[in-house]
């Protein structure tokens, strides 16, 4: 019984991890992003959102590039864009759609 409830444990804990993400703006929301875009103010939040690409690129799947042929310019329009359609977003939430958007396209082998 006790083995049970271990294993139902570990496996709840596998498929259902907590992610502590750490960034320099946690409770912007894309709103401020737009706003911030405007001047230098975004240059915080944007290292983070490349930094946080180059995470995935570290510790993902797919060869150490989960954006090949993108610029950085690339993936802080991508963060525009997303942000512009969803104000009330954490910045957090959009680099984990742009992760997500990037790694489910094909990749060259």
């Amino acid at each position: 019984m006790i083995a049970l409830a271990l294993a139902l444990a570990a496996s709840s804990i596998r498929t259902n991890p907590t992610i502590n993400v750490y960034n320099f703006h946690s409770a912007d929301s894309c709103a401020t992003w737009t706003n911030d875009r405007k001047t230098d103010d975004a240059l915080p939040l944007e290292g983070w959102i490349l930094g946080f690409v180059s995470g995935a690129n570290a510790y993902g799947e797919t060869g150490g590039d989960i954006a090949p042929g993108v610029t950085s310019e690339g993936l802080i329009g991508w963060v525009d864009q997303y942000c512009l359609a969803h104000p009330l977003d954490s910045v957090t939430q959009a680099g984990f759609k742009l992760v997500r958007e990037l790694k489910s396209r094909p990749h060259p082998q």
